[in-house]
């Protein structure tokens, strides 16, 4: 009797850690400011700050204060940042470009003239020399009307006196991590992509979005406004992707590319899945 009575209080405490330990992770997003002063804590660890941006975004995206679009920005600039410290210069760009969109079609100008300058280091440290300058020159012409754009347009300058000088030897100088205008190592400037680039509006030369596998043969899926007036479509692998259908009234579009894809969305299979209830 004693035994059954101990394992009856074996399984009464398994059964509550698994919902004791979700209820623990769930709890710092049941308040979003409090979420969002966590990210604020996380600025000098970017791998901490990434994953806690992350997290808040995900979360905390319809809540009020998430949706204001100082506050949006201000999370971009700092995703974008981490990422370029952390050297992930391509995933840094969709970011850092949304951030450029919303600052300026909300006139934020320090968030978008630091958005504008680490769009053009990420592109900078890919080869992009012809881009960067672009976003640079934007970063420059904006008044400096803070600190923060006037930090930003020092750092443009700096950048855009280096890329003078690659556009006759070729090669880029990188600055240190950290260290703006000290050299540490070089990139070559990869050859134009297009005969121009349009320098008027940098926050418009790009549409940004995500798309998923649907099938094997390289199929993707995404949303028609993301397409819409495109010329031409680039993978974040910088893949070229062919628009073969669209569906404006449902906001779809089909993408397909030329390699297979290993992984790729499915419906699941087999038995239905079944509400578990825990008492």
């Amino acid at each position: 009797m004693k035994r059954l009575l101990c394992l009856a209080l074996q399984l009464i405490v398994l059964q509550h850690i698994p919902l004791h330990a979700q209820d623990k992770g769930e709890h710092k997003f049941k308040n979003c400011a409090t979420a969002y002063r966590l990210v604020e804590k996380s600025l000098d660890d970017d791998t901490a700050l990434l994953a806690n941006a992350r997290d808040y975004l995900t979360h905390c995206s319809h809540d009020r204060f998430a949706e204001l679009a100082p506050v949006r920005a201000r999370l971009l600039g700092w995703m974008g940042s981490a990422l370029i410290h952390t050297r992930q210069f391509s995933e840094s760009v969709p970011i850092l470009e949304e951030c450029v969109n919303i600052a300026g079609k909300n006139g934020l100008g320090g968030d978008f003239a630091n958005c504008l300058v680490d769009l053009g280091i990420a592109e900078a440290n890919q080869g992009q020399c012809e881009l960067a300058e672009v976003d640079f020159k934007a970063a420059l012409d904006l008044p400096t009307t803070d600190n923060l754009s006037s930090a930003s347009h020092d750092e443009a300058k700096w950048w855009m006196d280096d890329l003078h000088k690659a556009a006759s030897t070729g090669t880029l100088r990188l600055p240190s991590p950290g260290k703006p205008y000290t050299c540490c190592s070089q990139i070559r400037c990869l050859p134009p992509t297009t005969p121009s680039v349009e320098k008027s509006n940098p926050s418009q030369k790009h549409l940004y979005g995500t798309a998923f596998f649907v099938s094997s043969d390289g199929q993707l899926l995404t949303n028609d406004h993301v397409v819409n007036n495109c010329t031409s479509v680039t993978l974040g692998t910088g893949e070229k992707a062919q628009i073969t259908s669209r569906d404006p009234k449902n906001d779809l579009a089909l993408l397909k590319i030329g390699n297979k894809a290993e992984h790729f969305a499915t419906f699941r299979g087999g038995v239905p899945a079944r509400l578990l209830i825990v008492e």
